[in-house]
């Protein structure tokens, strides 16, 4: 199982876990049960738990020991600050059917962590993350009396440093609104989370906030993110076709002339990467997917992979669900965590790579859906712009999302090479909303 499948995998059934907290009194320690249900084998998962903090635990020096003796990084979280009521986290590797209990005790001093905060005054941003993968995001507090263009403001992820230690991608802001100030603060410090917090004020009393939270020894940065910019920019389109009857519904396609209706930023997939490959898993078509090989006729996009007319089909020798990206822009997939059953080229993920040697895979993950406020004025979409170079449009219109940055080696993130035999050996893949194939990530099952 790839790094990015075993992530999502996780995330996906993380009730199985049923955590319970045990203290008899404010002075003894706290002891947490954890129990699997489902006989599967959970690996790094944070599980957190409301308590009292005894007075005589620092909150600073905490970890948790296992029944064999085996001690873990603990964090506390006070509901405010100075007080001993909160929540304590920590992350564990779980077996299938296991019950696990784990002590709270404290430490002479404090646990050491991979988790990273560091502040470059000189160029007002933060690095943060953890050793796998970190961001370069805005730092400090700024106003600008009488706004600025969002143009001109820096992106809540400038920057991304990659698997093999070097820095690719860069983003840009906009919106129709000017930016009257910014503010950078640290909520968690670790060492096991850590998150950061973003609040972009502009005109007329609108807000975008996001956070960024990063998890010691992972490769995933969690974003969540809510604004209250524009109410219906009107980022999803239903084309209906000529003589259909009226009201009949299409699928929602998205396009870059939609974009100029709300407010956005970009990240764009260049430097340290230059990808000519996207993996992802498809609900329906691929962009280029054709009613009839070798004719110029089928979905909204139209496009040709390849030189072929069927884009279902990775390039020869190459692993299934990668294709090559068409030269031409356009929009070419949209994030949805969900099944996505109106929205054309819809995947809960997609990662992008070089095909020529290189170590490096970029991917964004749709995360939580019940977290995502008007979804489809606000879904993620990969394109290429009008130069043909690719990027992902982040809508930033009124509503919330969560989503997932993933950065890994290559061949551990798709088995590139290819292990997979020719695609015309392969039985067609069911379709079903409901079926293991629809939901689970990565180019195998």
């Amino acid at each position: 199982m790839t790094h990015l499948r075993a992530f999502l995998t996780s995330l996906t059934v993380a009730l199985a876990i049923s955590p319970c907290l045990a203290q008899e009194n404010a002075t003894a320690a706290p002891r947490f049960q954890l129990t699997e249900y489902l006989g599967e084998t959970w690996t790094q998962e944070l599980v957190t738990f409301p308590m009292t903090l005894p007075d005589a635990f620092p909150p600073d020096r905490l970890a948790v020991r296992s029944e064999e003796g085996d001690l873990l990084p603990a964090q506390f979280a006070p509901e405010t600050p100075g007080q001993r009521q909160g929540r304590v986290c920590f992350v564990v590797d779980l077996p299938p059917n296991a019950r696990q209990t784990w002590t709270l005790v404290p430490q002479a001093t404090a646990p050491k962590t991979d988790l990273l905060l560091r502040e470059d005054d000189a160029t007002a941003s933060l690095e943060f993350g953890a050793s796998k993968l970190a961001v370069r995001c805005p730092w400090g507090q700024t106003e600008w009396p009488g706004g600025i263009p969002a143009a001109e403001a820096p992106a809540p992820v400038q920057a991304v440093r990659l698997s093999e230690g070097t820095w690719g991608c860069s983003a840009q802001m906009h919106s129709p609104r000017r930016l009257l100030s910014l503010t950078t603060e640290v909520l968690h410090s670790g060492p096991v989370v850590a998150e950061v917090r973003l609040r972009y004020s502009f005109e007329g009393d609108k807000t975008y906030t996001v956070q960024l939270r990063a998890l010691a020894g992972q490769e995933v940065l969690t974003v969540t993110e809510r604004s209250d910019l524009d109410e219906g920019a009107g980022f999803s389109r239903r084309p209906r076709a000529e003589g259909s009857p009226e009201g009949n519904f299409f699928y929602a396609t998205y396009d870059q002339d939609l974009v100029e209706r709300g407010s956005y930023w970009t990240m764009r997939f260049d430097a340290g990467l230059e990808p000519d490959r996207m993996a992802w898993q498809p609900r329906h078509q691929v962009w280029s997917s054709l009613d009839k090989p070798g004719t110029p006729h089928g979905n909204s996009c139209g496009y040709v992979v390849g030189g072929r007319a069927d884009g279902n089909t990775a390039e020869p020798g190459e692993p299934r669900w990668t294709f090559a990206l068409p030269p031409v822009p356009g929009p070419l997939v949209t994030l949805n965590p969900t099944h996505g059953e109106w929205i054309l080229n819809v995947s809960n993920w997609a990662g992008v790579y070089s095909s020529r040697p290189a170590a490096n895979f970029l991917a964004l993950m749709a995360l939580h859906a019940s977290a995502w406020d008007n979804p489809h004025e606000n879904l993620i979409v990969f394109e290429n712009d009008a130069q043909s170079q690719l990027q992902a449009v982040l809508p930033i219109n009124t509503g919330s999302r969560v989503w997932g940055l993933y950065a890994g080696p290559r061949d551990d993130s798709i088995a590139y090479p290819a292990d997979w035999p020719e695609e015309r050996d392969i039985p067609p893949r069911r379709r079903e909303n409901d079926s293991p194939s629809s939901t689970t990530p990565g180019p195998h099952s």
